[in-house]
């Protein structure tokens, strides 16, 4: 495989570390917990843990505005606690419920107030032992826990904990723009039965084709793209010159500047290797910016005398994600 890699095009992106969820000084933990004052209170060990209900979930929506909550339950498996604190990195602020108070705040344990958390704790008969939080921003976050009773207290801060990622959903093929004659293909049945479970098949073979979508709300930090591809070859060609089969370019922007044509499209990544009638993984590192548009393009390949394909073929394209990268 070749790969061709053109940043010039305003692709630099600007490099980021993420926020620590619990600054560095000692004296920090006290500030989120401390030892209870109650003579009536729990005083054996502690040892603060906790479990979910899920960790890595991803969602189908490209724009921001139209992404769906996700929603994970964590539950706290600490015992002989009086007081109970949970600090989620990145999610949404969580709506007062009974008597147990919420908090959301962007100062007290982050340097960063762009990064927001949702805090939440209690004492007695207030604790919440369990609790359901929304998600809706891209990337990976630590969760903290911290318990206490009037003579010891723990904390476990889980660095990474929750991933939340884009997986597209080959069904919602309306999302993407189509320039030229695109099939799409669906199981169980589907127009190219070598593209089934595919997002999307490209079958013209006498226009250059392009798909593409635009993606809303991934921030700045670092984040991998991810699918698979295949050619169907209706014709398969006894040699190969080496001409694009398929390309993928990106613009760190949600739409696609006007009058674009298909010399303008900078290939970043494009294989002319015929030898590829089987599903092969592509994993590339996108920009660092919060906005971008995704563009496939098909190519012709090899051309006849009458400017047409020699070698007529379909491009398959499926299991498509965006991760966030280590």
């Amino acid at each position: 495989m070749k790969n061709y890699f053109f940043l010039s095009l305003l692709l630099i992106g600007v490099s980021c570390t993420k926020t620590p969820l619990i600054p560095a000084p000692e004296n920090t933990v006290s500030n989120i917990i401390a030892k209870t004052s109650y003579t009536d209170g729990n005083a054996g060990s502690i040892e603060a843990d906790f479990i979910s209900s899920d960790n890595q979930i991803s969602f189908s929506q490209n724009l921001v505005d139209e992404r769906d909550t996700l929603k994970v339950t964590f539950i706290t498996k600490t015992r002989n606690f009086d007081s109970l604190i949970w600090v989620f990195q990145g999610a949404d602020p969580i709506t007062t419920t009974g008597s147990i108070t919420y908090t959301v705040s962007t100062t007290n344990f982050l340097g960063n107030r762009i990064e927001e958390q949702s805090v939440f704790g209690g004492i007695k008969t207030t604790i919440p032992f369990s609790v359901t939080v929304p998600y809706r921003n891209f990337g990976k976050f630590d969760v903290f826990h911290g318990a206490s009773n009037s003579r010891v207290l723990d904390t476990e801060q889980s660095e990474d904990y929750v991933e939340i990622f884009y997986k597209d959903n080959r069904e919602n093929w309306e999302a993407w723009e189509s320039a030229g004659t695109v099939g799409w293909a669906f199981p169980p049945e589907g127009t190219f039965s070598t593209c089934l479970e595919s997002l999307v098949a490209f079958y013209t073979n006498t226009e250059v084709t392009r798909i593409a979508k635009p993606y809303t709300g991934f921030g700045s930090g670092r984040k991998n793209l991810i699918f698979e591809f295949k050619y169907d070859f209706q014709i398969f060609p006894n040699q190969d010159m080496g001409s694009p089969k398929l390309g993928l370019s990106m613009y760190p922007s949600s739409s696609i500047p006007a009058g674009l044509s298909s010399e303008d499209i900078p290939a970043l990544w494009e294989d002319g290797n015929p030898d590829r009638t089987e599903f092969r993984q592509v994993v590339i590192e996108l920009p660092q910016v919060e906005e971008f548009t995704l563009v496939f393009t098909k190519y012709l390949g090899d051309l006849n005398a009458s400017d047409l394909s020699k070698y007529p073929f379909t491009a398959c394209i499926r299991n498509l994600r965006i991760v966030p990268a280590d």
